[in-house]
């Protein structure tokens, strides 16, 4: 992100990782972030576990007959009591055998939301391309994050983390490049076009020409569209996690 950038209203950026979660907010011309280990371990329930952790103040939640603490104080619950973490997301997604798992990513995205919301802030959240044959799984995921954070009171909308790079690192070439993100089990590259709009026609020129079809619309700035669009987006996996230790 670029510091020098006009101040916006305040806003929050969110990158929903297998590993992490990391939020961005900006505050005056600086940007804060913040980030919590996106994993869980269970331990036995008990009163006076209970009692402890709530005197303690660490984030957990009462499941069945177990006690869920998740973000990064996970894993030293899960040395103290010899146990692994385990991950609500896998490979960029929610991930389908674990059943509290949006519920967990809920609760680690309120602790680095701190008013959650109130005011319907805007929020951007980033994921993955879908890869080759798995589009299905992406788009799934997509629309539970969306109804989830909207459900905690922001106006949410979402962006290709690829796309992200690009509109992050890439403004002195006027967004013209390619993005890649390497996260925890996938690599997500995106590559954009912007289409311009004529009296005349509508087309569509890539992004190596892309000053070129500016001037010719008369535009100030490109019009850049997510990767279900009109932006080349796509994952591969690079390193499936095997281990759930971050």
């Amino acid at each position: 992100m670029n510091n020098a950038t006009a101040q916006a209203p305040e806003a929050y950026g969110l990158d929903v990782g297998t590993s992490r979660v990391v939020s961005a907010r900006r505050q005056g011309k600086e940007f804060q972030f913040e980030t919590q280990l996106n994993a869980f371990v269970t331990i036995p329930f008990s009163k006076m576990t209970q009692s402890i952790l709530e005197k303690e103040s660490i984030p957990h939640l009462l499941h069945e007959s177990e006690i869920l603490v998740y973000g990064d104080e996970s894993e030293r619950f899960a040395n103290l009591f010899h146990r692994e973490t385990r991950r609500p997301m896998l490979s960029g997604v929610l991930n389908p055998q674990e059943n509290q798992g949006l519920t967990l990513v809920r609760e680690i995205v309120k602790l680095l939301t701190t008013d959650h919301g109130g005011g319907r802030q805007k929020l951007c959240f980033s994921v993955p391309a879908a890869p080759l044959g798995a589009k299905d799984t992406v788009q799934a995921h997509e629309a539970e994050m969306k109804e989830m954070l909207s459900n905690l009171g922001f106006e949410v909308s979402s962006i290709s983390e690829g796309l992200a790079v690009v509109y992050g690192e890439m403004a002195n070439s006027n967004y013209t490049g390619i993005g890649i993100s390497c996260a925890a089990g996938y690599a997500t590259c995106a590559s954009p076009t912007y289409r311009c709009r004529s009296s005349a026609s509508a087309f569509q020129r890539p992004a190596t020409s892309s000053i070129r079809a500016w001037r010719r619309c008369g535009r100030s700035r490109p019009r850049a569209y997510g990767p279900s669009r009109r932006s080349l987006s796509i994952s591969m996996a690079h390193s499936p996690m095997g281990s759930t230790r971050a």
